[in-house]
């Protein structure tokens, strides 16, 4: 696949737009401010400092790392209006299940799949 490569006034007006749709909302002006020129000079958007960055590893995930990981990023869902009133989770040799406000979703070690009961993003924008 061909990498995108605007010419300045392209990526310019591609800065704008996603400056216009608050792609700088989850940080404070002055460091909005020293990003813009780094994405602009670099051009590359995802800069630990913007606010949209979270590292999650898949072996800490699949060892119990998910709840840890839904408390990192709980204060992003929150300003989302994503709210989670309720986690648990539940770990044995043959089962790892995660209940988010009533929903769960298990993890069979055994067999290594991932089964969703329920959907956890559909209530975005309001209590899950």
């Amino acid at each position: 696949m061909p990498r995108w490569n605007p010419d300045k006034a392209a990526y310019h007006t591609l800065l704008t737009q996603l400056e216009q749709l608050g792609f700088y909302k989850y940080i404070e002006p002055e460091m909005a401010a020293r990003l813009k020129v780094k994405v602009a000079e670099r051009r590359y958007l995802y800069f630990h400092g913007v606010g949209r960055l979270y590292y999650v590893n898949s072996e800490d995930l699949a060892q119990g790392g998910v709840l840890d990981f839904i408390r990192t990023i709980q204060p992003f869902l929150e300003r989302e209006g994503v709210i989670i009133s309720s986690m648990d989770d539940f770990i044995d040799e043959e089962e790892y299940s995660v209940t988010v406000d009533g929903t769960t979703c298990l993890q069979n070690v055994l067999e290594g799949g991932f089964n969703t009961r329920g959907d956890l993003g559909a209530n975005a924008g309001s209590h899950m």
